[in-house]
């Protein structure tokens, strides 16, 4: 659906990651974040989270995602 209004670029995981990422960044706590994003567990935050998950530094970190 979100590739379809957005384009291909536009994953769910894309949209979910840079939530997480932006959310994690301004306070947001985990369980939170999962009542948004309804995953039953927070574990999957640290897999969405891009700045704990080890991807190397980047412009999109520039801009919170």
């Amino acid at each position: 659906m979100v590739q379809l209004l957005l384009g291909p670029l536009f994953t769910a995981h894309f949209q979910k990651a840079g939530f997480v990422t932006v959310a994690k960044a301004n306070g947001a706590e985990d369980l939170e974040i999962t009542n948004e994003t309804k995953h039953r567990t927070t574990t999957l935050i640290l897999h969405y989270n891009r700045r704990r998950n080890g991807r190397k530094r980047n412009a999109s970190e520039k801009l919170g995602l």
